[in-house]
């Protein structure tokens, strides 16, 4: 109830605001649609993979390819070459444990779901990628990878928000915390300058 996913999912375009403004690279921003959203290089993985990201019976290659239809198509046709190395170049890069990325996405362990979920969104740079749990359901090995690509693409200059209510997550990943209760910001501070005595505080107090 803290209201993360329903923030995710406004900065995405999927719901509209009710009220308030959002900036983005000091400008103001008000994301018409998911569509409008990916076109200003903001793209979301979503809390439940099974209902939001995972299409039935299709391949890794049809997954990770459908957001970016453009990238591999001429006119009206797809450039199915193309497609296939996004694919084989995702899952090289994420390690997914697969046949092949013609193999079907709902056919694979959480884990690699998972990768797939957050490897797609990776073949085009994000100005802002944000993840709502993006750890759950994961083993240690893909929470690792996940990890290591979120940190790159930071390191690139870009920036990435992790929604999360596991501090052990948080306190893995992030730069800086910020505590949301009922859809207020109760805490917000650079990891640097806090612990997590102080962050477990803060939720205890406002629960």
């Amino acid at each position: 109830g803290a209201g993360k996913s329903e923030l995710s999912r406004a900065l995405f375009g999927a719901d509209k605001l009710k009220s308030g403004e959002i900036s983005f690279h000091g400008n103001r921003f008000s994301p018409k649609s998911p569509i409008d959203a990916i076109r200003h290089g903001i793209f979301m993985i979503s809390e439940d993979r099974a209902r939001d990201g995972i299409l039935e019976n299709w391949s890794i290659a049809n997954t990770v390819s459908l957001p970016f239809l453009k990238k591999i198509s001429g006119g009206r046709f797809l450039n199915f070459g193309a497609e296939n190395n996004l694919a084989e170049g995702m899952i090289d890069r994420l390690k997914v444990v697969a046949q092949s990325h013609r193999s079907t996405v709902d056919s694979l362990s959480g884990g690699n779901q998972q990768k797939v979920m957050v490897g797609r969104w990776l073949i085009q740079s994000a100005k802002l990628l944000l993840l709502d749990e993006p750890f759950r359901g994961v083993d240690i090995g893909a929470r690792r990878e996940i990890s290591k690509q979120i940190r790159t693409l930071v390191q690139e200059g870009n920036a990435a928000i992790i929604f999360s209510s596991d501090i052990d997550e948080i306190l893995e990943s992030a730069d800086r915390v910020v505590v949301m209760v009922d859809g207020d910001i109760k805490f917000d501070s650079y990891l640097s300058k806090t612990s997590r005595d102080d962050i477990i505080k803060k939720m205890s107090e406002v629960a």
